[in-house]
């Protein structure tokens, strides 16, 4: 992300715990790599949020040729690019400290510019042997992919604060941070943190519950314990909904020549993983609230 992994104020360095294996072994040893060579030539995090735009604008260029292999091929190279400047821009600004609202905004933006750029060039390249009508399942695949998109970064936000040292602290402070936020880039954050509301990990009144009854902290401390044992898994598992196994897809299903089976893919079977986690998340949270009570 841009200036901010997550929303600003919040503990927002990434947790390996958590993070995918594509993340871990190669997009983000890139990522850090850049990070001293953007320092050195004084390269912001909005440029290089923007960088991994244009990358993924490239990719939708290529991806509209997809009945050719070697443009199937620079379009998923094009979307590793984005993948590495998205990983590089948050830790750039944390560690320049350039975290605001505004690059939390810009990175979201910019996140969002590749896959409709590549969902619309894929839409075009369709249309011709299928007809406008294949724009339902463009359309319905956009749609299904912000929303399972805002559910699996909420997943991640809530383990990162939850793990903390304080989670009923940084929780105060996230809330601090988002009255602050003003102009669009408070707009667009608040309606983005209204659309996540109803795939929230924990409930609302029993979060309120344990902030009333483990504020001191050592119960915190017992608190991000407990929440470890019972989330770790589930959030991993959520992972499968990531953009990284999103660009896998897209490549996949376009060198095979069929980018309209990844659409009713993306509708369909993500949209059934993504009421699979859901209910894995239930389980979790009564599991989570037992121990607590206990």
């Amino acid at each position: 992300m841009t200036e901010a992994t997550a929303a600003p104020g919040s503990n927002a360095l990434r947790k390996l715990e958590i993070e995918e294996p594509t993340n871990r072994l190669f997009v983000h040893r890139i990522s850090m790599a850049l990070i001293p060579f953007f320092i050195h030539l004084g390269i912001t995090p909005n440029t290089v949020s923007i960088m991994g735009a244009l990358s993924g604008v490239m990719a939708a260029w290529f991806y509209f040729e997809y009945q050719s292999t070697l443009a199937c091929i620079l379009g998923f190279v094009c979307m590793i690019g984005w993948h590495i400047f998205d990983g590089a821009d948050g830790q750039l600004a944390r560690q320049t400290g350039q975290v605001s609202a505004a690059g939390f905004v810009i990175d979201g933006v910019c996140d969002y510019v590749t896959f409709v750029c590549v969902y619309v060039a894929l839409g075009i390249a369709l249309s011709a042997s299928f007809g406008n009508e294949v724009w339902f399942a463009v359309f319905g695949a956009g749609a299904s992919h912000a929303i399972q998109a805002a559910a699996f970064e909420m997943q991640r936000e809530f383990y990162i604060r939850w793990t903390g040292a304080d989670p009923v602290k940084q929780a105060d402070d996230i809330k601090g941070e988002q009255v602050q936020q003003t102009g669009v880039a408070g707009l667009i954050a608040r309606g983005y943190k209204a659309v996540q509301e109803p795939f929230r990990p924990i409930p609302y009144a029993l979060e309120r519950q344990l902030f009333l009854e483990h504020a001191e902290p050592v119960a915190s401390g017992s608190v991000s314990h407990a929440y470890r044992q019972h989330f770790q898994n589930v959030v991993l598992h959520w992972s499968i909904l990531s953009a990284n196994n999103r660009t896998i897809g897209i490549f996949i299903f376009c060198i095979l020549g069929s980018p309209l089976a990844y659409f009713m893919y993306e509708i369909i079977v993500l949209n059934l993983v993504l009421f699979w986690l859901l209910k894995r998340n239930r389980s979790a949270a009564m599991a989570f609230k037992t121990q607590i009570k206990a």
